[in-house]
């Protein structure tokens, strides 16, 4: 109650008023010029708010197209009234957090956040009728749909299917009817769709007759709707409506005359409206905004900065970098955006309003720009005369005849939908599915965005010159989802007026002096508390579209490609050699067999293909810039970061709700603030772009040449002649591997030079700018800046060209920071300071003609590890030092302070490793240790060790153990990186030191060398850090055992089943038409953990079902996650140890940002790389110190055991177990006995539900505080208590799949090589799974929601991001190509290792036991509180 208490207040403080006015604010510039508040505001529920909470929404049927600028401005009124500047937003008017904001907030493990309830309750679904079905998320979203395209017969028939599915006095059902309500209001306002009040009369009169009751905001829907009627008959509307409300009691006519919810112009309405009870009201007129803007001449802007150079483009003709230079026009051409020269107010208020309409303009959807685009090309074409043939035609100008024969089919189609809309039948069934959805656009953004996204399917890999039907109906449907959202105003605000609004206790006071007679009024909550997280979840999914539309939608628009889109092709006669034009499709859809079953594929025209080679296009769609204005901070799951898009504050790739669930609670409680908190100080962190290493970067791209990261324009090979095929095949296939290999090296060049293009253009548009970058967090609360191009987490060519905007003067010990920043950038990094300063200082008249000619000089600075960085460092020591004083210089540039394998750091500080801790540099010491030369020296003595011992292998691999070799497999251990992972990692770099390698029968391949390699590498860690690998051990068990369990939730409803009934929510009907989706024996449990910040964190890794699509393409399978799949358990193990110390790893990012914000430092990071002022680093080292030992000195798995413990209890475990042993005998010998008794009829599975639920029974007795009822649990005789009551080791049996690579709790005899051979034959199992798992999606045509991601993540214009963005997350895992290779190098050296140990596998069967987690490892002796005399903890 406190917390909301507070929540209340925060939304009622000036600040947060006037953030939440921005959300209208940012729109009138750039609207119709008068605004109305009383005219034009609607009301809808809160997304992912408690339920009852209303909130105003601007009416707006259509955002602004690009023209809308222009147009407005020219239509001004002769003496506009100014604006009132005292509106206008201050930068989100953030307000500091307390003081306390970085400090850990005690946590009680045994209290953990749990949503067991709304996971395990599943949701039932309704058959298809009238095309309508579904569960009820599908429903829902269907039902927005209709009512987005004014669709009220059908948003009235999906209701009354809804209210098959729901009691009447559900939630969600009543929900759903207000949305209908709002939705007519909305469109009755702005004279939309033929809404008249009548419409909302018949449906108010139909709820109540269908007994589903009218709650408060039913009635202000209505009662808004009222207001907006002519008079005379709004009066009567609204006392017949208030009439109604009065008997509803309750108190919902009080909680409704006091609401905050009412403009002033509103409320004082109905309080005229009722004057038996009501004294007229003081006039106080109607609050009217009119907004104005003046164009103005670019002077009235800041066009004082210089001119920037310009970018040589990429030979190319494609849709990315000419989208981009569109959607930066706003930069180069200040007409685009009108300076509001009217504005009442200063200078500095004018130019804030005018930042925020450049930003708003900024988001904006570039569609309509591609299409006048590729218009202008094609026009331009036939302007020079020049024919249509594919010769001269570009690929603009074909864009543009496809759209112009394709769009009429669209419209068409668009027609029959309406006229399947208003008759409903089978004919146009399908039409009725994803009619809706497609009504919310225009026939030419459907037509446009189908083009765009369907020819940049074929780009995504060029190995194959086809697409699946599956994935690219699903990413066209995905753009046009992405489109619709875009288009509807922004959810996250409400528009405030500072006369137009008043709290409730306001209301109520006013209303007890205008009242005739004494009043016994309360005033009403500002919102109501609401516990169904489920519901609020899912209520973020009505704006999605249901797998089943996104199919059929996409299906139908790759018909309407397939029959309009035609390729111009010369065919010359072998004749009369004369040459004809003629037209073929330019895709072809086909259904090859492909391992024995067919496949839906598009294949494009040969020549399309060409074309497409010659003329990349890129994709442009979701486009994220920075921001000219600082972020809106983070209040709600949807709120926070852009002005208009709508971004979760947790991104990810899977649709598993589980996450959101818990972070919407989470939420709700206010267990995210601190997580709210760290990301607004990561996005007010302001940027500039550093213009003499732009300029650097121009001069060196223009070139054409290659240079530091710049890849070249031209990349020049020769082909090695090709061999004889049928007289050395084996040469042949290997000058086929060389071409591809070459190839695959100047595709990778051009690439790299397409998104470096996007990189500069960007950085040349943002060059006099000051800019932000909005964050969100992923599932393990990383976070990751929203632009994708440029930003400080991508690589070198990206970080060189960045800033702090604001900056700070050395002074002496920024001096010396700069120059140990250029020693750490030249890759001078494991020496002491002092030698990194000498270093520095020795190389002065290097770093001088490095900033004086850095293209035409001796060019030091392109030895370094990271060149640009080093470039812009040299730009800073030689500025510094041409000032008289270089401790006064003013430094802009970043300096990064790095830790030492942080991931590794985590586990030394956990398990107590002093050993660890030293190689790590958690130990004080004069010089800094070095983990990987630590490992490559371990491993180095025994390769020798073996070479002495007489080991072919280690003898020919002395003197190539390096640092570089085991760098790798030695940074992402931690990250979960796989045996085989491990064994490419170090093939990789192997391979570089045998270059004249030559088989022979002992060593037929290199990747021999690299598995023994990465075997001695897993064996040093193993020595290095014994109680991490313990802590990472136990974590796995911990793991096995929580996947193969069952919640006492879960028990109760096998329970119900057993009985025969079907144990469904109480807010659900039973009947013939609702299908239960329970299984009771899918293991459900994911492995959820609370941060120290409080955030919860959620495994998605669920196994899903294929489902079957019928479309008007072809029949399509989709595998669509669902939060109440059964977890995937091996994916859920290997992901638990390395996602946890991530966690670990973001929580201190944040405590660490916090506290440095709190200390008054800009702050910037890249994980586990922390940035500020030179000057600032000791106190950001501090900091991040301080942050390590708080989080450290507390018991993080003790706690975490402690969670387990309260999150799982009364869980149930099945666990396998030797049935030739003793105790196997005794449980098969009590089952043959209560068997006997049993109906032999029942099933297996009914059997062991038999058995689970009397397991069940039993723990609820031991643990009953009524004696006799614990003493009948203690006599009863169950497998368990068989089990548990002897001791047996040959008993037990771990489990081989799914379970702990090393060990079980039990289990503590295996050592180190049976952990790596046990680790090597699950690698290759899992391998041999994931390549099957592939070949089933290929020839099923079965595509997940997270392939279909991957997909999108390997076509995207953007995929260095995610390389360069997190390379120590980096978890590699093989290709098609290697797995074959890998399998045969894994399945022999096991099948050598295992010749000399046969043993038979016992026989197993299973039984249920009490989830007990296994004790925690014993921590080692180290003291963490050393960390902080450890000057190169980070450095």
């Amino acid at each position: 109650m406190v917390r909301h208490a507070t929540k209340r207040r925060l939304k009622h403080s000036t600040h947060a008023q006037l953030a939440l006015a921005f959300e209208q604010l940012n729109l009138p510039w750039l609207c119709p010029a008068q605004i109305r508040w009383r005219t034009q505001a609607t009301v809808a529920t809160t997304d992912g708010k408690r339920n009852g909470t209303l909130r105003y929404v601007a009416n707006r049927s259509d955002t602004r197209s690009i023209a809308t600028h222009s147009g407005f401005f020219n239509s001004q009124v002769d003496n506009p009234p100014p604006l009132d500047s005292s509106l206008l937003p201050q930068p989100w008017f953030w307000q500091r957090p307390p003081p306390d904001i970085s400090s850990l907030k005690p946590i009680n493990p045994s209290e953990p956040l749990i949503i067991h309830d709304s996971i395990v309750a599943g949701s039932p679904s309704l058959r298809l009728k009238k095309s309508v079905g579904g569960d009820s998320v599908e429903l829902h979203q269907n039902l927005y749909a209709c009512l987005r395209v004014g669709r009220w017969d059908r948003a009235t028939i999906i209701l009354r299917r809804i209210g098959d599915l729901y009691a009447p006095n559900a939630p969600e059902l009543i929900s759903a009817h207000n949305s209908l309500f709002s939705a007519m209001g909305d469109a009755l306002r702005s004279q939309r769709f033929g809404t008249t009040f009548s419409n909302i009369q018949d449906h108010f009169d139909e709820l109540l007759a269908s007994a589903i009751p009218a709650d408060i905001t039913t009635y202000t829907h209505v009662l808004r709707a009222c207001l907006a009627v002519d008079e005379p008959k709004k009066e009567r509307l609204v006392r017949q409506y208030m009439h109604a409300l009065q008997m509803e009691g309750n108190g919902m006519y009080e909680a409704l005359m006091t609401a905050n919810t009412w403009s002033l112009a509103e409320w004082e309405s109905l309080v005229k409206f009722q004057p038996q009870i009501f004294e007229p009201p003081s006039v106080t007129g109607e609050i009217e905004d009119r907004v104005y803007v003046e164009a103005s001449t670019p002077s009235e802007a800041d066009t004082t900065a210089p001119t920037a150079p310009d970018i040589r483009p990429v030979e190319q003709k494609g849709l990315g970098l000419k989208t981009l230079k569109k959607a930066l026009s706003i930069f180069s051409d200040p007409r685009e955006i009108p300076y509001p020269v009217n504005l009442e107010g200063t200078k500095e208020e004018k130019d804030r309003a005018y930042e925020y309409m450049r930003q708003d303009r900024l988001e904006e959807d570039a569609v309509d720009a591609a299409i006048e685009r590729w218009k202008a090309d094609n026009e331009k074409l036939q302007h020079m005369g020049i024919n249509s043939a594919l010769q001269t035609k570009s690929m603009e100008s074909l864009l543009w005849s496809w759209y112009s024969s394709t769009l009429p089919a669209v419209k068409d189609e668009l027609k029959l939908i309406r006229q399947a809309l208003r008759n409903p039948g089978k004919k146009g069934e399908d039409r009725l599915v994803y009619g809706p959805y497609l009504e919310q656009l225009s026939a030419e953004k459907i037509t446009a965005i189908s083009l765009m996204a369907t020819v940049s399917c074929f780009i995504i890999d060029r190995e194959h010159s086809f697409t699946h039907v599956v994935s690219t109906t699903h990413k066209i449907s995905k753009f046009l989802e992405e489109e619709t959202n875009l288009q509807r105003p922004n959810k996250s605000g409400k528009p405030w007026h500072r006369n137009a609004r008043s709290s409730s206790k306001d209301r109520l006071q006013r209303l007890m002096r205008l009242s005739r007679q004494p009043l016994n009024f309360e005033p009403a909550p500002e919102t109501t508390d609401d516990n169904d997280v489920s519901r609020r979840s899912k209520e973020e999914r009505h704006d999605e579209w249901p797998a089943v539309v996104k199919q059929k939608a996409g299906a139908i628009l790759i018909l309407k490609l397939l029959e309009n889109c035609k390729m111009p092709v010369i065919k010359v006669d072998p004749i009369t050699k004369a040459a004809t034009t003629i037209l073929e499709p330019a895709f072809v859809h086909e259904v090859p067999f492909r391992a024995g079953r067919k496949v839906g594929i598009l294949t494009p025209h040969p020549k399309l293909e060409e074309k497409l080679a010659q003329e990349p296009m890129r994709g442009t769609f979701g486009l994220r810039l920075p921001m000219v204005v600082e972020p809106k901070p983070w209040r709600g799951w949807k709120e926070g970061g852009y002005l208009r898009y709508s971004n979760a504050i947790v991104r990810s790739k899977t649709v598993d709700e589980t996450q959101q669930m818990y972070a919407v609670a989470a939420i709700e409680k206010g267990d995210m603030d601190q997580v709210f908190a760290g990301l607004d100080v990561l996005g007010r962190t302001a940027w500039k772009i550093n213009r003499p290493v732009f300029e650097v970067m121009a001069e060196a791209w223009n070139s054409g040449e290659a240079l530091a990261s710049i890849a070249p324009l031209h990349y020049e090979y020769t082909t090695p002649p090709e061999p004889d095929r049928a007289t050395n095949l084996r040469a042949h296939i290997e000058w086929k591997k060389e071409v591809k290999r070459l190839q695959n090296i100047k595709s990778g060049h051009h690439s790299q030079r397409c998104f470096q293009n996007l990189q500069l253009e960007i950085a040349r548009a943002f060059l006099n700018e000051k800019f932000y970058f909005p964050h969100n967090v992923d599932f393990r609360g990383r976070a990751y800046p929203l632009p994708p191009i440029l930003n400080h987490i991508g690589a070198d060519f990206a970080r060189g060209l960045l800033m702090f905007h604001k900056g700070k003067e050395l002074g002496e010990i920024g001096l010396k920071w700069l120059k140990i920043h250029l020693a750490n950038l030249y890759g001078f990094d494991k020496a002491s300071f002092k030698e990194r300063e000498e270093f520095a200082m020795n190389n002065m008249d290097m770093i001088r003609d490095s900033a004086t000619n850095p293209l035409t000089g001796k060019r030091w600075w392109l030895k370094a590890e990271d060149p640009w960085q080093c470039l812009a460092t040299c730009y800073e020591l030689k500025n510094a030092y041409d000032c008289i004083d270089p401790t006064k210089y003013v430094s802009h540039l970043p300096v990064h302070q790095d830790g030492t394998c942080n991931g590794l750091q985590h586990y030394a500080a956990l398990g107590g490793d002093s050993f660890g801790a030293s190689q790590v540099n958690l130990e004080p010491s004069d010089r800094p240790q070095d983990i990987y030369s630590a490992v490559a020296n371990l491993v180095r003595a025994d390769v020798e060790e073996d070479a002495r011992n007489g080991d072919k292998l280690a003898e020919q691999l002395l003197d190539k153990i390096t640092r570089k070799v085991v760098k790798r497999t030695v940074m992402t251990n931690v990250y979960g990186v796989t045996f085989i992972g491990a064994k490419l990692q170090v093939h990789e770099e192997l391979v570089k030191l045998f270059p004249d390698f030559k088989p022979t029968s002992g060593i037929p391949r290199t990747e021999v060398f690299a598995i023994y390699v990465a075997r001695k590498i897993f064996e040093a860690l193993g020595t290095l850090f014994t109680g991490a690998q313990k802590i990472q051990d136990w974590l796995g068990q911990c793991s096995n055992l929580i996947t193969a369990s069952v919640t006492p939730e879960q028990i109760e409803r096998i329970k119900h089943q057993l009985g025969g009934l079907d144990m469904i929510d109480s807010k659900y009907k039973s009947g013939s038409g609702v299908k239960s989706q329970f299984d009771h024996c899918r293991f459900l449990s994911s492995v959820v953990w609370t941060t120290p910040l409080r955030m919860p964190v959620v495994q998605p890794y669920r196994s899903s079902k294929s489902k079957e699509i019928l479309t008007a393409l072809q029949s399509i399978s989709i595998r669509q996650p669902q939060y109440d799949d059964p977890v995937s358990r091996i994916k859920q193990k290997q992901g638990f140890p390395p996602n946890f110390i991530h966690s670990l790893d973001a929580t201190h990012m944040l405590l660490s940002a916090l506290e440095c914000d709190r200390l008054g430092l800009t702050f910037a990071s890249v994980h586990d790389s922390f940035w500020t002022h030179a000057g600032d680093i000791p106190a950001m080292s501090k900091a991040l110190r301080d942050a390590f030992v708080r989080m450290h000195s507390e018991d993080i798995i003790g706690r975490l055991k402690a969670e387990f413990d309260a999150r799982y209890k009364g869980c149930l475990v099945i666990r396998k177990y030797n049935t030739e042993s003793e105790i196997g005998k005794k449980i098969k010998a009590l089952r043959l006995q209560k068997g006997s008794g049993q109906h032999k009829s029942n099933s297996a599975k009914v059997r062991e539900a038999e058995e689970l639920l009397e397991e069940f029974n039993r723990q609820k007795l031991l643990r009953s505080e009524d004696h006799e009822e614990r003493k009948r649990g203690e006599q009863m005789v169950t497998p368990a208590s068989i089990f548990l009551a002897e001791t047996d080791p040959a008993a037990f049996i771990a489990p081989p799949k799914g379970g702990s690579v090393a060990q079980d709790a039990t289990d503590e005899s295996v050592n180190l090589e049976d952990r790596l051979e046990a680790s090597a034959e699950a690698e290759l199992s899992d391998a041999t799974e994931a390549d099957a798992n592939v070949e089933s999606v290929e020839s099923d045509d079965v595509l997940t929601a997270t392939d279909v991601d991957e997909l999108e993540a390997t076509s995207s214009d953007y995929q260095d991001i995610e390389k360069s963005a997190d390379a120590a997350d980096i978890t590699e895992t093989p290709n098609e190509d290697q797995i074959e290779k890998e399998q045969e190098d894994v399945r022999g050296w096991m099948v050598r290792k295992k010749a000399k140990k046969q043993t038979s596998k016992p026989a197993v069967s299973h039984l249920w036991l009490p989830l007990e987690f296994p004790p925690i490892p014993d921590k080692g002796d180290f003291d963490v509180t050393r960390l902080k005399q450890s000057q190169y903890f980070f450095s």
